[in-house]
Protein backbone atom coordinates (compact mmCIF):
# COMPACT_ATOMS: atom_id res chain seq x y z
CA UNK A 1 0.00 0.00 0.00
CA UNK A 2 1.10 3.83 -0.85
CA UNK A 3 -0.55 6.85 0.75
CA UNK A 4 -0.92 9.36 -2.02
CA UNK A 5 -2.59 12.74 -2.80
CA UNK A 6 -2.71 14.84 -5.46
CA UNK A 7 -1.52 18.51 -4.80
CA UNK A 8 0.05 21.60 -5.92
CA UNK A 9 4.06 22.40 -4.81
CA UNK A 10 4.60 25.96 -4.16
CA UNK A 11 7.32 28.19 -5.57
CA UNK A 12 10.48 28.97 -3.24
CA UNK A 13 9.56 32.15 -2.68
CA UNK A 14 6.28 31.66 -1.39
CA UNK A 15 7.73 29.03 0.66
CA UNK A 16 10.42 31.36 1.67
CA UNK A 17 7.59 33.82 3.04
CA UNK A 18 5.35 30.91 4.77
CA UNK A 19 8.67 29.79 6.84
CA UNK A 20 9.08 33.89 8.08
CA UNK A 21 5.49 33.66 9.19
CA UNK A 22 5.68 30.45 10.67
CA UNK A 23 8.88 31.69 12.57
CA UNK A 24 6.29 34.40 14.14
CA UNK A 25 4.06 32.33 15.13
CA UNK A 26 6.11 29.43 16.37
CA UNK A 27 5.29 28.10 19.99
CA UNK A 28 5.38 24.61 21.32
CA UNK A 29 1.73 24.31 21.14
CA UNK A 30 2.35 24.24 17.05
CA UNK A 31 3.62 21.20 14.89
CA UNK A 32 4.62 23.72 11.96
CA UNK A 33 4.51 22.26 8.35
CA UNK A 34 8.19 21.74 7.65
CA UNK A 35 8.85 23.93 4.62
CA UNK A 36 10.44 21.49 2.09
CA UNK A 37 6.39 19.62 2.83
CA UNK A 38 4.34 23.20 1.85
CA UNK A 39 1.77 22.48 -0.49
CA UNK A 40 -1.55 22.71 -1.46
CA UNK A 41 -3.70 19.54 -1.36
CA UNK A 42 -6.13 18.90 -4.29
CA UNK A 43 -7.02 15.37 -3.07
CA UNK A 44 -6.35 13.06 -0.12
CA UNK A 45 -6.06 9.53 -1.39
CA UNK A 46 -4.72 7.44 1.53
CA UNK A 47 -3.53 4.12 1.27
CA UNK A 48 -3.49 2.79 -2.61
CA UNK A 49 -2.79 -0.71 -3.66
CA UNK A 50 0.37 -0.65 -5.57
CA UNK A 51 -1.18 -2.42 -8.52
CA UNK A 52 -3.72 0.50 -8.79
CA UNK A 53 -0.86 3.38 -8.66
CA UNK A 54 -0.95 3.30 -12.25
CA UNK A 55 -4.16 3.51 -12.56
CA UNK A 56 -4.46 6.46 -11.00
CA UNK A 57 -1.62 8.50 -13.26
CA UNK A 58 -3.20 6.97 -16.16
CA UNK A 59 -6.06 9.10 -14.74
CA UNK A 60 -4.91 12.20 -14.04
CA UNK A 61 -2.37 12.38 -16.99
CA UNK A 62 -5.68 13.13 -18.71
CA UNK A 63 -6.61 16.12 -17.23
CA UNK A 64 -5.85 18.82 -19.38
CA UNK A 65 -6.51 22.47 -18.13
CA UNK A 66 -4.53 25.83 -18.68
CA UNK A 67 -2.01 27.18 -16.69
CA UNK A 68 -3.31 29.13 -13.86
CA UNK A 69 -2.07 32.39 -10.87
CA UNK A 70 -3.08 32.28 -7.85
CA UNK A 71 -2.55 34.46 -4.59
CA UNK A 72 -1.69 33.00 -1.21
CA UNK A 73 -3.84 35.02 0.80
CA UNK A 74 -5.30 35.39 4.29
CA UNK A 75 -4.79 33.39 7.42
CA UNK A 76 -7.46 31.57 9.26
CA UNK A 77 -8.08 27.99 11.25
CA UNK A 78 -9.94 24.79 11.18
CA UNK A 79 -12.92 24.08 11.68
CA UNK A 80 -13.18 27.83 13.50
CA UNK A 81 -11.11 30.43 15.24
CA UNK A 82 -12.42 29.56 18.55
CA UNK A 83 -10.99 26.57 18.18
CA UNK A 84 -8.08 25.97 16.12
CA UNK A 85 -6.66 22.71 15.04
CA UNK A 86 -4.97 23.90 11.80
CA UNK A 87 -3.81 27.29 11.40
CA UNK A 88 -4.06 27.57 7.01
CA UNK A 89 -3.88 30.45 4.62
CA UNK A 90 -5.96 31.10 2.03
CA UNK A 91 -6.54 30.78 -2.24
CA UNK A 92 -7.41 33.92 -3.54
CA UNK A 93 -9.16 33.97 -7.19
CA UNK A 94 -9.33 30.07 -6.60
CA UNK A 95 -11.80 29.43 -9.39
CA UNK A 96 -9.35 27.47 -11.71
CA UNK A 97 -7.57 25.84 -8.63
CA UNK A 98 -11.62 24.60 -7.59
CA UNK A 99 -11.51 23.75 -11.49
CA UNK A 100 -8.43 21.77 -11.03
CA UNK A 101 -9.58 19.85 -7.61
CA UNK A 102 -12.87 19.21 -9.70
CA UNK A 103 -11.22 17.94 -12.56
CA UNK A 104 -9.08 15.19 -10.10
CA UNK A 105 -12.11 14.07 -8.03
CA UNK A 106 -13.83 13.68 -11.41
CA UNK A 107 -10.80 11.89 -13.27
CA UNK A 108 -10.68 9.61 -10.04
CA UNK A 109 -14.34 9.21 -8.77
CA UNK A 110 -14.54 5.19 -9.46
CA UNK A 111 -10.68 4.81 -8.10
CA UNK A 112 -12.19 6.32 -5.43
CA UNK A 113 -15.10 4.19 -5.21
CA UNK A 114 -13.24 1.13 -4.99
CA UNK A 115 -13.76 -1.13 -1.82
CA UNK A 116 -10.65 -1.18 -1.00
CA UNK A 117 -10.13 2.71 -0.93
CA UNK A 118 -13.44 3.76 -0.34
CA UNK A 119 -13.10 4.94 3.49
CA UNK A 120 -10.25 7.11 2.99
CA UNK A 121 -11.84 9.03 -0.13
CA UNK A 122 -15.12 9.59 1.80
CA UNK A 123 -13.38 11.89 3.86
CA UNK A 124 -13.20 14.33 1.16
CA UNK A 125 -17.21 14.29 0.76
CA UNK A 126 -17.39 17.50 2.06
CA UNK A 127 -15.88 19.31 -0.96
CA UNK A 128 -12.97 20.93 -1.96
CA UNK A 129 -11.44 24.10 0.46
CA UNK A 130 -8.72 25.55 -1.29
CA UNK A 131 -5.61 26.09 1.51
CA UNK A 132 -2.29 25.84 2.34
CA UNK A 133 -2.02 24.40 5.70
CA UNK A 134 0.82 25.96 7.94
CA UNK A 135 0.29 24.36 11.33
CA UNK A 136 -1.23 22.07 13.23
CA UNK A 137 -2.28 22.33 17.19
CA UNK A 138 -0.71 19.82 19.71
CA UNK A 139 -2.27 21.53 22.79
CA UNK A 140 -3.85 25.07 23.55
CA UNK A 141 -1.78 27.73 22.04
CA UNK A 142 -1.52 30.82 24.15
CA UNK A 143 -2.57 34.06 21.63
CA UNK A 144 -3.06 31.88 18.39
CA UNK A 145 -6.27 33.67 18.16
CA UNK A 146 -5.03 36.49 18.46
CA UNK A 147 -2.62 36.12 15.75
CA UNK A 148 -4.62 34.91 13.08
CA UNK A 149 -6.79 37.48 13.29
CA UNK A 150 -3.96 40.38 12.90
CA UNK A 151 -3.30 38.18 9.61
CA UNK A 152 -6.69 37.69 8.66
CA UNK A 153 -5.64 39.63 5.36
CA UNK A 154 -1.77 38.94 5.28
CA UNK A 155 -0.63 38.98 1.26
CA UNK A 156 2.18 36.30 0.65
CA UNK A 157 2.66 36.10 -2.91
CA UNK A 158 1.21 35.23 -5.92
CA UNK A 159 2.18 31.83 -8.14
CA UNK A 160 2.23 30.45 -11.65
CA UNK A 161 0.64 27.27 -11.31
CA UNK A 162 2.02 24.76 -14.58
CA UNK A 163 1.73 21.57 -12.61
CA UNK A 164 0.21 19.35 -10.33
CA UNK A 165 1.62 15.66 -8.74
CA UNK A 166 0.47 11.98 -7.68
CA UNK A 167 2.62 12.24 -4.47
CA UNK A 168 3.64 9.51 -1.83
CA UNK A 169 3.80 10.25 1.47
CA UNK A 170 5.84 8.41 3.98
CA UNK A 171 4.86 8.17 7.72
CA UNK A 172 7.93 8.97 10.28
CA UNK A 173 8.26 9.70 13.31
CA UNK A 174 10.08 13.02 12.61
CA UNK A 175 7.05 13.77 10.47
CA UNK A 176 5.54 12.93 6.72
CA UNK A 177 8.28 12.58 3.79
CA UNK A 178 6.81 13.38 0.50
CA UNK A 179 8.10 12.11 -2.94
CA UNK A 180 6.38 12.50 -6.60
CA UNK A 181 5.49 9.29 -8.16
CA UNK A 182 4.19 10.94 -11.16
CA UNK A 183 4.40 15.15 -11.90
CA UNK A 184 1.48 16.20 -14.69
CA UNK A 185 2.21 19.46 -16.65
CA UNK A 186 -0.92 21.91 -17.01
CA UNK A 187 -1.27 22.99 -21.02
Amino acid sequence: MTRCFVAIDLDERIKDRVFELQQKIAESSLKLVKKENLHITLKFLGEVPEDKVHGVVKRLESIKLPRFDTEVMGMGAFPDINYIRVVWLGIRDDSQLVELAKAVDEGLYDFTHDDQIRSQSERQATGFSSHLTIARVKSKPSALREVILQNKDIFIGKQRVERFSLKKSILLSKGPIYEDLSVFTLA
